[in-house]
């Protein structure tokens, strides 16, 4: 059996759980969705999951050479957004914002950040005022949220101030801001958002980023929460299982490994053992001692027989010598 590491299936399901675990911590209102957190969280739990689905690098090791790269460059993006994540909120010279919640206090833009949001409930009823120093009269707006550095308009409108009023004051329903959303995406949004804002006129203009927090009621407190935990605790599942699986293909090649060469050598033995003599002798080609030869019934037979031929000439010689009648007959001389 071999080994079966996955570095790049390690690698895709890394970077699916990667992307839902910030969903899931922009949506409990934990981090924003900025370029840092996008990038540098995917880039982190893509290159765990590779190596819990790889294990033994030097099995594969130019794959996970490849995902440790587009892990790099995940990485090397997110660098690019550290400026983002802490330079805070903003707001044009000339312009201000004031806006107050049940959970902070007056705030403006350039006093928030990503981790100090300005904080308000979903049942909220946030009062603000803005101010500029000159009159803008005519002219575009638009609003919008910042994900992984991108910015996504969501409203645009008309600016229509005929009087020429410095100064407006109004209260936001956070309610209705949830329904607007809902209806036009179909999703009921809570969490940390980067958000951003502009009034352009002829006179002059305002620019803002801001950071907003509505923290959920609960961690399942809407559909959208729900479905990213789900989903979050099948992917990790599914690599838990994935990876158990590549460590017991190891672990099954290793043994098959330290035990193939025992079982080699115990079949050439058994090979050797059950031939007959003569391929014994030619596959040991090592010398015989000459003890070796004792052992040989042709060998013991001929010696017996040779000792017994000696025997009886020394028999009949012995007779010759006490009997000379049964010998040969002395030589007289006259």
């Amino acid at each position: 059996m071999k080994p079966q590491p996955k570095p790049v299936t390690g690698a895709i399901f890394g970077l699916f759980l990667g992307v839902v675990t910030v969903a899931l911590l922009w949506q409990l209102g934990i981090f924003p969705p900025d370029r840092l957190v996008v990038f540098g969280l995917v880039a982190i739990i893509t290159l765990i999951s590779t190596f819990a689905l790889t294990q033994r690098v030097s099995l594969v090791r130019k794959r996970f050479v490849v995902v440790v790269v587009f892990a790099a460059l995940l990485g090397g993006v997110a660098l690019t957004g550290i400026p983002e994540f802490v330079g805070g909120g903003s707001l044009s010279e000339g312009c201000t914002i004031e806006a107050k919640s049940s959970l902070t206090g007056s705030t403006g833009p350039a006093q928030t950040s990503a981790m100090s949001p300005f904080r308000a409930a979903v049942t909220d009823n946030v009062s603000w005022v803005a101010s500029t120093d000159t009159s803008l009269t005519t002219g575009s707006n638009a609003g919008g949220m910042t994900i992984a550095g991108f910015q996504i308009l969501l409203k645009t409108g008309t600016l229509q101030n005929p009087t020429g009023a410095q100064e407006l004051a109004g209260v936001t329903d956070v309610q209705d801001l949830q329904n607007q959303l809902r209806d036009a995406s179909g999703l009921v949004l809570t969490g940390a958002y980067q958000v951003f804002g502009y009034v352009h006129a002829v006179e002059g203009g305002c620019d803002t980023i801001a950071y907003v927090d509505v923290p959920p009621a609960s961690a399942f407190a809407t559909p959208v929460l729900v479905g990213l935990w789900v989903l979050a605790g099948i992917l990790f599942i599914v690599i838990l299982i994935l990876g158990i699986g590549v460590r017991r293909s190891i672990r099954a090649s290793a043994r098959l490994t330290a035990t193939t060469p025992a079982a080699v050598d115990g079949a050439q033995e058994s090979t050797t053992t059950n031939a007959p003599a003569g391929q014994q002798a030619a596959a040991r080609p090592e010398a015989i001692p000459e003890s070796a030869g004792r052992d040989d019934p042709g060998v013991r037979d001929e010696q017996a027989a040779g000792e017994n031929r000696e025997t009886a000439s020394r028999d009949v010689a012995g007779a010759a010598d006490a009997d000379p009648s049964k010998g040969e007959k002395p030589d007289y001389q006259i």
